[in-house]
């Protein structure tokens, strides 16, 4: 017996795949990448900097102690090229619910122009409460995460 299935006709087709990655010899430092495809008429809704907000908003109600985040840098949204095309990217600072330790979250995106080709995401974290033993600094965690970003090509 063959399971039963069917698929309705639309226009409509959506992918979504993630990686997920921690450093060995830092384990203080955990990033993950997300490809997506959506053939909707709405596909590009958000911009990417509105993407980032709303995801740091969310970020911050869950996991700051305080609620709030911090921009680092300087411009706080720096343009960014992502697989190829151009994204936006932000390095950001929270205090920890957990462990009131400071976390550091980088986000890079770029939505796809054409419906029809992927979408990118890189997101970032370093804990410094999960360290082994000394953690990266801020600037070598925003030089590591940069050169990754960098580093991203389509095939």
């Amino acid at each position: 017996m063959y399971p039963d299935g069917y698929a309705e006709k639309t226009d409509e087709k959506n992918l979504e795949l993630t990686a997920n990655y921690q450093l060995l010899n830092h384990p203080e430092v955990t990033f993950s990448f997300n490809e997506s495809v959506v053939t909707r008429e709405d596909y590009q809704s958000e911009a990417n900097r509105d993407w980032i907000d709303l995801r740091l908003m969310i970020v911050g109600s869950h996991h700051s102690k305080d609620k709030k985040i911090s921009l680092l840098g300087s411009p706080r949204y720096q343009d960014i090229s992502l697989g190829g095309q151009k994204g936006v990217a932000v390095l950001s600072k929270y205090i920890s619910y957990e462990s009131e330790k400071p976390v550091y979250f980088y986000i890079a995106r770029m939505i796809s122009n054409d419906p029809e080709k992927s979408s990118l995401t890189f997101l970032a974290r370093m804990d410094e409460s999960k360290a082994k033993n000394t953690p990266l600094t801020v600037n070598e965690f925003e030089l590591l995460v940069t050169n990754i970003v960098d580093s991203v090509e389509r095939r």
